[in-house]
């Protein structure tokens, strides 16, 4: 048949027209999305994500690394020793208030045990960690924080050493005055030295990572110095009591 004119160009009987979505004719040879080059893009110096004015500190602002550098470049090494040296003296007679606070009468065993090392302890570096937390730059080196807390102990156990002897004890015997200033000043010194140390991580990674002080370095070692200071109190009271 003439094309057309067949039977099998009838509109009924047609095949029906493709249903949406058709099959997409497939593209030339080279103009497919396979065939686009892989290119790199280069992001010009200064227009990237990392260069965004919110991301770094807006010009005018004075971070802590700049409050860190200002304080450090005004103040003079003698001037550090001389903050080292009032540490040092305040932080006994500091300690010795928080004791006499930290105690009271109904409470004596407690207080000795638990409340009065704790107390004390924190109090025997309360001067430091004041300077450490809000002046950092008024310690130079470690061994000023350290020499500051040990001394703060050993002033502390002078003054309480003091008390006891011409105060609470009326005529203490020989024993007892070679026990306070050996055995009591070793404790006290000794304890501030571990609680020291918890300052010294303090302030040197405030001074490391150029950030405030976190006082949550210190809760370890000031724990640790209040451990041995109470149990020393709990075998000195236990002690006393066996001998009555």
């Amino acid at each position: 048949m003439t094309n057309g004119h067949g039977i099998d160009d009838e509109p009924h009987l047609r095949p029906p027209p493709c249903p949406p979505p058709c099959p997409a004719p497939c593209p030339a040879v080279g103009h497919g999305v396979n065939d686009e080059p892989l290119r790199a893009t280069v992001i010009a110096a200064g227009h990237g994500v990392g260069d965004e004015p919110g991301v770094s500190a807006p010009a005018g602002v004075t971070t802590y690394r700049d409050h860190l550098n200002a304080g450090l470049h005004r103040t003079s090494p003698t001037t550090t020793w001389l903050a080292t040296l009032v540490a040092a003296l305040a932080a006994g007679p500091w300690a010795i208030l928080a004791a006499v606070f930290g105690t009271s009468a109904d409470t004596q065993g407690v207080a000795m045990v638990v409340v009065g090392p704790l107390c004390e302890e924190v109090a025997k570096v309360a001067v430091v960690f004041l300077i450490v937390e809000r002046w950092p730059w008024l310690f130079r080196w470690r061994v000023q924080v350290l020499l500051a807390a040990i001394c703060g102990g050993l002033v502390f156990s002078v003054i309480e050493n003091l008390l006891y002897l011409h105060v609470y004890i009326p005529d203490p015997e020989p024993w007892m005055v070679h026990w306070r200033w050996t055995v009591c000043v070793a404790l006290h010194s000794g304890c501030s030295l571990i609680a020291g140390l918890g300052m010294t991580r303090v302030w040197s990674t405030c001074w490391r990572d150029q950030q405030p002080p976190d006082g949550n370095h210190a809760i370890p070692f000031i724990a640790a110095a209040a451990l041995i200071h109470g149990t020393y109190n709990f075998l000195a009271l236990t002690g006393e009591i066996a001998t009555r």
